[in-house]
C-alpha cells in the first residue's frame, strides 16, 4: 500500500505495478510476485505517464482507438506546441485557467487511450464531481 498523491508516492505506486507486472507476464514468470496487488490511496486522481507514449491513439477514419499507434518520446508528445491555447505565451501566477486545465485533461485522457474504465475500478473513472 502506497500512501499519498504527491510525485514520490505515485511514482512509487507505478513502479510497483510495473514490477508485478513484469513479474506476471515477463519472460521469466513469478507467480508468487505477479499475484500481488499495489494499492495506492490518495485523494484525487494522480496521472502516472509512462516515458513514451502515443502520437497517434485514436483513429478519426475508423471512430475507434488505433490498435498500432505511434509512439513519441514523452517530451515529443508533451510539448507539441500545437495544442497551445491562442495568444501569446504568457507567465502564469495563481490557479491555471478551467479552460486550460480542462484542455490539459483532455489532451491527458487521449494519451492515456480513455478514461480506463475497462479496468474495472470505478475509482479511476475520473468524475467533474470529485
Amino acid at each position: 500500500m502506497v500512501v499519498g498523491g504527491g510525485i514520490s508516492g505515485s511514482e512509487a505506486a507505478a513502479k510497483a505495478a510495473f514490477q508485478i507486472s513484469n513479474a506476471k507476464y515477463g519472460p521469466m514468470e513469478n507467480t508468487e510476485r505477479g499475484n500481488r496487488k499495489v494499492y495506492h490511496v490518495l485523494s484525487r486522481p494522480f496521472y502516472c505517464l509512462p516515458r513514451y507514449l502515443p502520437l497517434d491513439p485514436y483513429s478519426p477514419d475508423k471512430q475507434d482507438y488505433n490498435i498500432a499507434p505511434t509512439f513519441l518520446p514523452l517530451d515529443a508528445c508533451m510539448y507539441n506546441l500545437t495544442r497551445r491555447l491562442e495568444g501569446p505565451i504568457t507567465h502564469m501566477h495563481g490557479r491555471m485557467p478551467p479552460e486550460r486545465a480542462l484542455k490539459s485533461h483532455q489532451f491527458i485522457r487521449f494519451m492515456l487511450g480513455g478514461d480506463q474504465r475497462d479496468l474495472g475500478y470505478p475509482e479511476l473513472v475520473y468524475n467533474q464531481q470529485q
